[in-house]
């Protein structure tokens, strides 16, 4: 009896391209080093320019993200510190 093979994808999967994760707008937090301690740092998204994205930072500079390893989407704000 023979096997057959149903492939629907690709293999090795596909990279997740940072530019098709993140929109222009999103809120973000991107990580940075501190003596040997990273600190995530909120920023926005700005604009995708392939093969990357460009965030801005809560201090108004503007980095280029070409992966996801520095780089998440923002937490949401917690809603137990707001006034009722």
């Amino acid at each position: 009896m023979g096997h057959c093979l149903l492939f629907t994808g690709h293999y090795p999967p596909m990279p997740r391209h940072i530019y098709n994760e993140y929109a222009p707008g999103d809120s973000v937090e991107i990580v940075f080093s501190n003596r040997g301690e990273d600190e995530w740092q909120p920023a926005v998204v700005v604009r995708p320019e392939p093969p990357g994205i460009w965030v801005r930072a809560a201090d108004g500079r503007e980095w280029f993200m070409t992966n996801t390893y520095r780089i998440r989407p923002a937490a949401p704000p917690d809603k137990s510190l707001r006034p009722s």
